[in-house]
């Protein structure tokens, strides 16, 4: 884990937008500590993993197994430390990008589609692949054709919205984060995964033109903004937890 990692990720005065979360100062006040929530969340994983096979071997048994579609995946991703956060709830690809599994009656090997697509294209997917008649308005499209081909070209960029104004976008290997407040990031997922380096700030020669091409996938039709609580409120809630997570960690 980096300590330095939001050098640059910078808002619009040239300050750093972020600092450790309450979640990732409290899971690493001790290395105790953080090993026992890392091994909490593994141990969830390997049980509900368990409990999946449960279902697919009772599918295997079934008279169903050659006209069922399974659909595996996850809502969201999650922080083990990355970004200098725990849990999850941020526009980084620790937390976007989720698992997805679709295996349709008469598949017999496995196949890694390395393309990025959104849950919305779910529902589309499953309307195409079961026969059924498509809206004419629907979100998300159906990415049957990559269960056919895999490796196919896919020129469609994928989009996550975290918040009113907040948006990531992914595309291949590159992933651009838009927010409200003007904190704006660029990564190379390919030789950045972690996203340890904003290219916004490091001048990458590509970097222009890949924020063009990505930005014209940014929603620009946003509903107005849900009402939010008083700045005093919000303030003394936080100052609350704070002082809570302060105290748990013995931090000063």
């Amino acid at each position: 884990m980096d300590k330095n990692d939001f050098d640059d990720v910078l808002d619009k005065n040239g300050n750093p937008a972020f600092s450790p979360s309450l979640d990732y100062l409290w899971s690493t006040q001790s290395e105790e500590m953080f090993k026992r929530a890392t091994r909490a969340y593994m141990a969830s994983s390997s049980f509900a993993d368990d409990c999946v096979g449960v279902i697919l071997e009772g599918l295997e048994k079934s008279p169903h197994r050659e006209n069922t579609i399974v659909v595996l995946w996850g809502d969201h991703g999650w922080h083990l430390g990355e970004k200098l956060r725990y849990r999850k709830g941020t526009l980084w690809a620790e937390a976007t990008r989720a698992p997805m599994l679709i295996r349709l009656p008469g598949m017999t090997e496995r196949e890694d589609c390395l393309h990025a697509v959104n849950l919305l294209d779910l529902h589309p997917t499953l309307v195409e692949l079961c026969g059924l008649p498509m809206r004419e308005a629907i979100d998300g499209r159906s990415i049957a054709a990559l269960l056919e081909d895999p490796k196919q070209n896919w020129p469609y960029p994928t989009v996550t919205t975290g918040g009113f104004g907040n948006h990531s976008v992914v595309y291949e290997d590159w992933h651009y984060i838009q927010r409200l407040d003007g904190t704006n990031e660029l990564y190379d997922l390919k030789a950045d995964p972690l996203e340890h380096t904003n290219l916004i700030f490091a001048k990458h020669p590509m970097a222009p033109k890949v924020i063009e091409h990505l930005k014209k996938s940014i929603p620009q039709d946003a509903v107005p903004e849900l009402p939010k609580n008083s700045v005093n409120d919000k303030s003394a809630g936080l100052d609350q937890t704070i002082k809570r997570t302060r105290e748990l960690a013995k931090l000063k």
